[in-house]
């Protein structure tokens, strides 16, 4: 039977349940998401005992990744900066860290905001 077909106490009833499912896998995401990312923690310290950044284990490459992300220590500094050279591209809610890195790999020095190294793993099959 389509949606159409329903009358509309079945489709508001069908409709909760749905709503229901996509709460509980929502929650099971989230779950699996904040696992995910402790193993990866787990990985990196793992790899790092090893001393090697990239491995296969079983059909599995992993690499330790990192990038340059910007951390804000004077936003005073910042927002000068950001209005004198007019780079309002560097906010969003945040520094962007697309911008901010394409700064450094220019050679500019932003004032107001600190270097932090993030990493993680890349995963993916090879067979």
């Amino acid at each position: 039977m389509s949606f159409e077909e329903m009358n509309l106490g079945d489709l508001i009833a069908a409709a909760h349940d749905i709503r229901e499912q996509k709460r509980a896998l929502d929650k099971a995401s989230k779950e699996l998401g904040k696992e995910f990312d402790e193993m990866g923690i787990a990985l990196v310290k793992k790899l790092d005992e090893q001393g090697v950044d990239k491995t296969t284990v079983n059909g599995i490459a992993i690499s330790v990744s990192e990038q340059e992300m910007p951390q804000v220590s004077d936003w005073e500094a910042l927002g000068e900066y950001i209005i004198s050279k007019r780079f309002l591209h560097l906010l969003q809610r945040r520094v962007s860290a697309t911008a901010f890195r394409e700064l450094l790999q220019a050679g500019e020095n932003v004032p107001g905001v600190d270097t932090w190294t993030k990493r993680g793993v890349n995963m993916r099959a090879t067979h």
